[in-house]
């Protein structure tokens, strides 16, 4: 054989090993592309796991803060019996932080119910109900930190309770008020539209009456004119003075033996003397102002005829100008359009003393005042009780941990020997 032959087995008997070593006969470059393609796509997964990872870990702390966020609001919705006292608290520490938590919680809920309409139209229905909700949600966390005050280490509960007295003091104060506003809407309503009516559709009525108060003012000042000239003649006449009549004439005229009873008429009031002036003015004020109040007894008799007590219904259905401009008529029934204006009503009933409105108002306020008295003096008295300041001392936990520990010990070394 020869060596060519040889060569050529031999590079035959290298290529079957190769191949028998798992060795292809492929192209190098393409080898090291595919094995920079693998290693980008790793590099690429491995970058899209750290983004996925830490869009976990941000989604996560955000929830995470979201929920804190929801706890320590709707945490002080309400007191807890367990925010009243430390952990190492006795049977009757904990039922008497129960009593004090629920009568707070209790206190403060009366005086949202009361407050809420006032702030509401103060502030509008939305703005105004977070408003409330916020003073009631300040009036627990201030009753929790008031109690806090037991613990010496946190001397900041003392202003929580002057807290809680101030917004107690504020609701209260509010409920007449807001009890208006709840229970007493239509009268408000009617107030209102019955003003508007007079200032309005009575217009004219209201320039007369307001003519015939004008005229009677003029006849008060030309009676005390008279008076004055009636007092001048009478001492100078007295004192022998000649010009004694000069008064007499500016309060009566030039004297007339047999004076006539139409002597004045038709004469204009400018022209006339003091005191028949004066006269002529009462009589043509209490004259007009008298047709003033027959012509408005008229038209409030055919508003009733036809509306009853209901000013609103007359306005909806004979002035709609008049009642789109002061009124709102919705699902809800029919309310004032303006708050400060409903705000003002609500302030002519408080003063108004009608009977039944007055009477509920002050029940209403009294019960305010006395369940927020109520809360006070116990949350006051719980955060001064001795058994509350130690529930709050760590040291007081460790001697209760270390009786309960050895009572269960002792329990236990007994059952022992019994055996």
């Amino acid at each position: 054989m020869s060596d060519q032959d040889r060569f050529g087995v031999a590079f035959s008997s290298d290529g079957d090993n190769s191949n028998q070593n798992g060795h292809n006969p492929v192209n190098t470059d393409s080898a090291h592309q595919s094995k920079g393609l693998t290693t980008d796509n790793a590099r690429f997964h491995e970058a899209r796991l750290d983004s996925d990872f830490r869009d976990k870990v941000r989604n996560l702390r955000s929830s995470r803060l979201a929920e804190q966020g929801r706890k320590a609001l709707l945490q002080h919705l309400w007191v807890r019996t367990d925010e009243l006292h430390g952990r190492a608290s006795t049977r009757e520490i904990r039922e008497r932080s129960n009593l004090t938590g629920a009568f707070g919680t209790g206190a403060n809920s009366i005086n949202l119910i009361l407050t809420q309409p006032f702030f509401a139209a103060l502030s509008g229905p939305v703005v105004g109900t977070l408003i409330g909700v916020g003073v009631y949600w300040l009036s627990n966390l201030s009753q929790k930190i008031a109690v806090r005050a037991a613990d010496e280490r946190r001397p900041w509960g003392n202003r929580g309770y002057l807290g809680f007295v101030l917004l107690s003091i504020l609701q209260t104060g509010l409920s007449p008020w807001g009890t208006a506003l709840l229970l007493f809407r239509s009268d408000l309503n009617n107030q209102l539209a019955e003003r508007v009516v007079v200032e309005f559709v009575n217009s004219d009525v209201q320039f007369e009456v307001e003519a015939a108060k004008e005229k009677k003012k003029l006849a008060v000042e030309k009676q005390e004119e008279c008076d004055d000239l009636l007092t001048e003649y009478n001492q100078k006449k007295n004192a022998g003075d000649l010009a004694y009549d000069r008064p007499f004439i500016l309060a009566l005229g030039k004297y007339m033996a047999n004076e006539p009873a139409n002597r004045w008429a038709g004469i204009p009031i400018g022209s006339l003397p003091a005191c028949p002036a004066a006269d002529r003015l009462e009589i043509e004020a209490d004259a007009q102002m008298e047709q003033a109040q027959k012509l408005v007894s008229r038209r409030n008799a055919e508003i009733q005829t036809g509306y009853g007590d209901s000013y609103v219904t007359y306005l909806k259905v004979e002035r709609p100008d008049l009642f789109e401009a002061y009124f709102n008529s919705s699902i809800l029934g029919t309310r004032i359009r303006s708050g400060v204006t409903e705000l003002a009503e609500a302030q002519a009933l408080v003063v108004s003393g009608k009977s039944g409105p007055t009477l509920v108002m002050i029940v209403f306020t009294l019960l305010s005042a006395i369940t927020s008295y109520t809360a006070l003096a116990l949350t006051f008295y719980h955060s001064k009780d001795p058994l509350v300041r130690q529930s709050w001392s760590a040291l007081a936990l460790s001697r209760q941990h270390q009786v309960v520990t050895g009572q269960t010990e002792n329990s236990l070394n007994g059952s022992d020997r019994h055996e």
